[in-house]
């Protein structure tokens, strides 16, 4: 259930094209009465002349139980917190567009989040059109999910957490080519990096509380995933209604160094990974001409 009230001046001003904001609130419970979201939230909005926009808020989460993140246990609580997010985006009437967006937030846990996601388009021609886009993640779960398991030999089963420093590293880069009307060209490039490093091992020692007691398990939870996927499609429609797309598909990947994040090395090892290569061919025909 969520509610709100907002303001808005929609006709352009001396400075400002429009500009609003709102407040909002709203919680979320299962069948069972068990609320698993609580949140205030504050946004705002501005539209300059030139059409460019800005807008940003923040926000209180407050604690509550979450009878998902044990994967089939008892609930758990989740802390309190506090987030804040702002995007800037250009002109989209221009050929080329600018988008940058950043959240971040901490919790009374000791928990913390900050995302960066800058985006560039340019349409550079007619039929020629490419995106470029990055996103960083880091932060730090004080209780991350880990495992279901009995730790202690006691035939009951433990739900395991440790605390996890994360760091995500997202490129994509995209480009279409329109050679005439029937025919284009699309081609697809990720390189991603996902590290993890686990410590403090732990299991709830309670259901419904973010209470633990130190474990030992039998393996290492740290990661570091490293890939690069890719592909080049041709779209031919080589009569009106059948189309046939000729395709090249990348993959390869690198799970070498888990929990050790270093996004220069890590991205040129995604690079440099085994590769996986697919190529398909697809045709489609029309009869009902």
């Amino acid at each position: 259930m969520n509610g709100g009230i907002g303001a808005e001046q929609p006709d352009p001003g001396q400075r400002f094209r429009r500009y609003g904001g709102n407040v909002g609130v709203g919680q979320t419970w299962n069948d069972e009465g068990l609320v698993f979201s609580r949140f205030v939230q504050v946004n705002a909005n501005l539209t300059f002349l030139n059409f460019w926009n800005i807008n940003g808020g923040a926000g209180r989460g407050f604690r509550v139980l979450d009878d998902i993140d044990t994967r089939g246990g008892p609930p758990i609580v989740s802390p309190a917190g506090t987030f804040v997010y702002f995007n800037l985006n250009s002109d989209s009437r221009k050929r080329w567009r600018v988008f940058f967006h950043v959240d971040g937030g901490r919790n009374e846990a000791g928990g913390s989040n900050l995302n960066l996601n800058p985006t560039f388009t340019i349409q550079a021609s007619g039929r020629l059109q490419m995106s470029l886009s990055a996103r960083y993640d880091s932060g730090t779960n004080v209780a991350q999910w880990i495992t279901n398991r009995d730790t202690n030999g006691d035939g009951v089963v433990d739900h395991v957490y440790g605390t996890l420093e994360r760091d995500v590293v997202d490129i994509v880069v995209r480009g279409t080519y329109a050679i005439n009307r029937d025919l284009t060209f699309q081609a697809y490039l990720q390189p991603f990096v996902a590290v993890g490093d686990y410590e403090n091992i732990r299991r709830l020692a309670r259901p419904r509380s973010f209470e633990f007691e130190p474990v030992v398990i039998p393996f290492n939870p740290d990661f570091n995933t490293k890939s690069l996927r890719g592909n080049l499609v041709l779209r031919w429609e080589y009569i009106r209604g059948s189309t046939l797309f000729v395709v090249w598909d990348l993959r390869q990947a690198d799970p070498s160094r888990p929990g050790v994040f270093s996004p220069w090395r890590d991205l040129a090892d995604a690079f440099g990974a085994s590769a996986n290569h697919i190529a398909m061919v697809k045709v489609s025909y029309w009869l009902d001409r």
